[in-house]
């Protein structure tokens, strides 16, 4: 389990995939553009089969953040013209378009999103160079993992994460990534504890 758990740390670091923990549903992004295809023509017979199934999925929360990621190239806005669930604007989660929802309640806590045809959003953010802990960031840590030294833990995430070059070093939740990587040190005595928690992950699920 612990393992498990760390391996699937770093595949949300990396935006392999994204969990919801209340339901423990895991959302590998990409994952039906190879089972189904990359995309769909407009009258192909599966997207109404599609369709069906995806009304399905559970948690919410994630079959939202497949529309949002599949609309266009599964055409899933055009697989029937009555009131569907489909066809409503997404919420995206907040751990990938957390500025985006901040603006929107800013000027309307009902507003809807653009409509699932639109051009995806960006997908995060860099660790700007002069990043500092947060309190909240800190008071969490220490709660959550009092064995470790929070100064030296944030100092190597603000090295890492600065130094960290192209995409994967672009987070759409900082805070989500730090949480990550306090539960990843090492207990502080160990022999491993010099060790930065995102090291080489080897294995693969």
């Amino acid at each position: 389990m612990e393992g498990t758990c760390k391996a699937l740390a770093r595949l949300l670091q990396e935006g392999f995939c994204e969990y919801d923990e209340a339901s423990e549903s895991v959302f590998v992004v990409r994952m039906a553009s190879f089972q189904i295809a990359p995309s769909l023509k407009t009258g192909d017979k599966r997207i109404l089969g599609l369709q069906r199934e995806v009304e399905k999925m559970q948690p919410a929360v994630l079959r939202e953040r497949f529309i949002a990621t599949y609309s266009e190239a599964f055409k899933l806005g055009d697989a029937g013209k009555n009131a569907s669930p489909l066809q409503a604007p997404c919420k995206p989660l907040p751990s990938q378009e957390q500025e985006q929802e901040q603006e929107q309640e800013l000027a309307s806590p009902q507003a809807a999103l653009p409509p699932a045809t639109a051009s995806p959003a960006k997908t995060g953010t860099r660790l700007p160079g002069d990043w500092t802990l947060p309190d909240e960031w800190r008071a969490w840590a220490i709660e959550a993992r009092p064995d470790l030294d929070v100064g030296t833990v944030a100092d190597s995430f603000h090295d890492f994460w600065v130094a960290k070059p192209g995409k994967d070093g672009r987070k759409a939740d900082w805070f989500a990534t730090w949480r990550n990587w306090v539960r990843n040190q090492k207990p502080a005595g160990s022999m491993f504890a010099a060790k930065s928690a995102n090291s080489t992950f080897a294995g693969a699920i």
